[in-house]
């Protein structure tokens, strides 16, 4: 069995979340994490990663859009799939969950021109090395009357959504008897120029 704890307070403009996870069974648990925070959008957000981030994995895009599971494409050009850092309309046309990492930099952020404000999240690298991406402008679910129009930023601990390819590409947790894992994340919000400083524009 594994147990999980959450503790969150409030940090000046910061929301902090501290985990901690420990392993309780008698044999080695193998499992991954994976934080899905989803963020509300409009037309003209940017989404903004450390400049390391050159390319991203493909783990689905509606349609093929930018290739199959496993293809890198260029972050955050991405040739004939357009400036992924940009948050169109919700037209439909853009449904993508991508990976970065492993990273060196443990943050990432969405800034919004029209109010000129963002948020900023950072995370314990050592312990979420990835940054997957969920960027949907109304293409998700493909049946049902309400599609979602979002961006969700998720630092984890592996590459993949399945745990099984976690264990085949070597990047799965696994805990031994009463082994324990930590980290946090932090939502910090700030001025578009205060979140842009990070990037240097």
């Amino acid at each position: 069995a594994i147990a999980i704890e959450r503790r969150a307070h409030l940090d000046g403009a910061s929301l902090v979340l501290d985990y901690s996870l420990e392993s309780r069974s008698h044999v080695p648990q193998s499992l991954l994490y994976c934080a899905h925070p989803l963020l509300r959008v409009e037309p003209g957000d940017r989404i903004l990663l450390p400049a390391e981030v050159r390319d991203v994995t493909v783990e689905g895009s509606a349609g093929n859009r930018l290739g199959r599971r496993g293809d890198h494409v260029a972050w955050p050009n991405a040739g004939s799939g357009g400036d992924l850092s940009f948050v169109g309309p919700p037209d439909g046309l853009q449904a993508d969950k991508l990976f970065a990492g492993p990273l060196a930099e443990g943050w990432c952020a969405l800034v919004r021109p029209s109010l000129d404000e963002g948020i900023e999240l950072t995370f314990t690298i050592d312990t979420l090395p990835y940054l997957g991406l969920w960027i949907c402008r109304a293409a998700w679910p493909e049946s049902g009357p309400v599609k979602q129009y979002s961006v969700a930023f998720e630092p984890a601990s592996a590459p993949c959504d399945s745990l099984a390819d976690a264990e085949r590409q070597g990047t799965a947790w696994t805990l031994a008897p009463g082994e324990r894992r930590k980290w946090t994340l932090r939502f910090r919000l700030g001025t578009r120029r205060e979140i842009e400083g990070r990037t240097n524009l």
